[in-house]
């Protein structure tokens, strides 16, 4: 796109996805409906005493339209900024999902979920379906996870890593219902290495790549009140389709896998699995959970994990009381270097405990304390006592209210404490690491039912220690807001004004925001906020002042 086309229309996106339509009934629905909305945003900004971090003006026109045919829903977005000035590829998606009874086809760009350790979520363009009659589970999706990309010879720092196009084939078989179900899923993805012009050795950090995972997904009711949960996959993941091929002394185990795909040098086995034992009674659940997943364990079938890692969970929660009381609890015990390849083991215990007690109408309160232990301890090489991360960190948290409410108004009190500790139990580092958070807000709300007016007050306090600085800030907020003319016009203001000291240095922040909002009919609103704030601090000191003003000026048209 040329950069003389529009000021404001750069990078544009259009985005189309239609959600699974269930077919049975499109006899009675519409023929054709039409709505969406479109959005103006205006937005500028001026600062003193502050680097330049955006521009000074900006404008953003979006819009979202949904046309219906028979009850088929086509949306439709697209989005204008001047914010970027280079333009990179333009992003087309549409897709679609219809069903009809136990049947539910996959056209064009979908995510589709097998399970978690295989395809689950990532994009792709292709065709698929969903068959579910009675108790056969059948899914089977392909197409392209990954279109092929090349570096911009008119602007490196664009699309600067290339991309081989990538294709791939899931099928999943199973038996079963949403209640208790046992299903196999096979995922096979693969690079094509000639959709590069250029050959890998050009590319030394982008190789073409290739995946088989075979995974197994299980829920089964032992009882009314006993589910069992499972989750398992294996991934035999090539890195690297250049690499040399392997020989025949090699595992047997890979020379019976090279019949289904490539297999070389750079082929790697890992697995990953999850199990949970659900036990449900009325007023009491628990959940007993364990994780393992290897290092490195990909998946070409989805965006991300969080390998390397294995821990077990025990998640109990009950109410009694008429659910006046509810209290929820877990606990559990992580660790990571699952194949003794790093310098050192990390070890974590993680414990929490929430409570929700709510005896009357009037009065209510949650409370909230979570412990964070985490601990080295000698992997490949001994942990030394300078270097061992051997850390605690606690939270709690306490908010009780009052509410007072009857047919002319509603006032509310609420005062929330909070406290962060982060212990270091290594003598080395201890100093430099503790540190301390605390922080107490006392809140007022006041509704009036026939003025139409709320407002609210609060106090604030911020602490927070450490052996190098400490910072206090306190303070007070008020703010008023109102709606006119049968509530087609709103308006609200708020302030706030703080004392800040930090490494003995004293200073003020204000804080302002006005807002203003009007509808005109069922069709356009019109909306206006401006914001100042002012950071004041002595000359000469360490803290420089700094002013910023921002206004954001909208108009919205709904059809």
């Amino acid at each position: 796109m040329h950069r003389r086309f529009c000021f404001f229309i750069i990078p544009i996106v259009f985005a189309f996805t239609a959600q699974a339509q269930n077919l049975e009934g499109i006899g009675k629905q519409k023929p054709f409906t039409f709505h969406g909305s479109i959005t103006d945003n205006l937005i500028l900004v001026h600062s003193i005493g502050l680097p330049d971090q955006s521009q000074p003006f900006s404008n953003i026109i979006s819009g979202n339209f949904n046309a219906s045919v028979y009850g088929l829903s086509l949306p439709f977005s697209f989005t204008l900024s001047n914010k970027q000035r280079d333009y990179s590829q333009p992003f087309n998606q549409f897709g679609l999902s219809p069903s009809y009874k136990w049947i539910t086809i996959h056209a064009g760009y979908r995510n589709v979920r097998f399970s978690n350790f295989t395809l689950s979520g990532h994009t792709f363009a292709g065709v698929g379906i969903e068959l579910n009659p009675g108790k056969f589970r059948f899914g089977f999706v392909s197409g392209r996870f990954n279109r092929s990309t090349s570096t911009n010879q008119y602007n490196p720092t664009i699309d600067s890593l290339p991309e081989y196009k990538r294709k791939g084939t899931a099928i999943k078989l199973g038996v079963g219902s949403n209640n208790s179900y046992m299903d196999l899923v096979l995922l096979r993805i693969q690079d094509d290495t000639a959709s590069l012009k250029s050959n890998s050795g050009d590319y030394p950090n982008r190789t073409p790549e290739q995946n088989l995972v075979t995974g197994l997904n299980t829920r089964i009711a032992l009882s009314k009140s006993l589910t069992f949960e499972g989750e398992g996959a294996v991934s035999f993941y090539t890195s690297n389709l250049y690499a040399a091929r392997i020989g025949s002394s090699d595992s047997s185990l890979f020379q019976k896998l090279s019949k289904l795909i490539l297999v070389n040098q750079s082929t790697l086995w890992y697995t990953a699995v999850r199990t949970s034992l659900n036990y449900k009674r009325k007023g009491f659940t628990t959940r007993l959970e364990f994780q393992r997943i290897d290092p490195g364990y990909k998946s070409l079938g989805a965006y991300y994990f969080n390998s390397d890692i294995e821990n077990f969970t025990l998640s109990p929660s009950f109410s009694i009381w008429k659910r006046k009381i509810q209290l929820h609890g877990s606990i559990g015990l992580q660790r990571d270097n699952l194949r003794n390849t790093k310098k050192a083991t990390t070890v974590r215990k993680i414990g929490s405990l929430a409570l929700s007690f709510n005896p009357s109408r009037v009065f209510g309160m949650d409370a909230f304390y979570s412990n964070f232990n985490t601990n080295q301890k000698a992997g490949r090489l001994p942990v030394t006592d300078t270097t061992k991360v051997f850390q605690a960190n606690q939270t709690f948290s306490l908010t009780p209210r009052l509410t007072f409410m009857n047919s002319s108004r509603t006032q509310m009190i609420l005062l929330v404490l909070n406290r962060t500790h982060l212990t270091d139990n290594n003598p080395s580092t201890q100093n430099l690491i503790e540190n301390t958070a605390s922080t107490v807000n006392l809140n007022y709300m006041l509704s009036l039912v026939a003025s139409k007016i709320s407002l609210t007050a609060g106090l604030t306090y911020l602490e927070m220690k450490n052996a190098l600085f400490e910072n206090k800030t306190r303070g007070i907020t008020a703010g008023i807001s109102r709606s006119f003319a049968n509530e087609t016009l709103y308006l609200n203001l708020c302030n706030s004004f703080l004392f800040s000291n930090y490494a003995q240095t004293s200073g003020k922040i204000i804080n302002t925001s006005l807002g203003v909002n009007f509808h005109l009919k069922k069709h356009h609103q019109f909306r206006m906020n401006t914001y100042f704030t002012g950071n004041y601090y002595p000359s000469g000191s360490s803290i420089h002042s700094s002013k910023q003003i921002k206004g954001d000026v909208g108009y919205s048209f709904t059809f």
